[in-house]
């Protein structure tokens, strides 16, 4: 079983993929590395950093500008996520959207 943050980059690529075969120029928001104490000192680990603490993707295609979280919702997943991200996206100033993957479908339902 693939761990969540594989799934996640999965999901993430996939959506950056068809963004991109629709001719949207597209930035992921790339891990941030921050040092936490350990054993003899300091060691840096990898963490995930959404732009703006909420989008993952950045898609830009002449003057439209769109803002994506991704979430993938998995068998039994449909309460794990954050209850108010749409109510978060919605008040964002530009133009964002959240980005259902369920299992077994081919395309991301989108809401705005």
């Amino acid at each position: 079983m693939a761990s969540k943050k594989a799934i996640g980059a999965y999901y993430e690529n996939k959506a950056k993929k068809m963004l991109e075969a629709e001719g949207y120029i597209v930035e992921r928001a790339l891990p941030k590395t921050v040092w936490i104490p350990g054993k003899g000192g300091r060691r840096p680990i990898s963490i995930h950093h959404d732009f703006f603490g909420l989008f993952d993707l950045i898609a830009i295609k002449e003057k439209e500008v769109r803002w994506i979280q991704i979430k993938f919702l998995g068998k039994g997943s449909e309460g794990r996520t954050r209850p108010n991200i749409l109510e978060e996206i919605r008040k964002f100033p530009g133009d964002g959207e959240l980005w259902i993957f369920r299992q077994k479908a081919k395309l991301p339902e989108v809401r705005k």
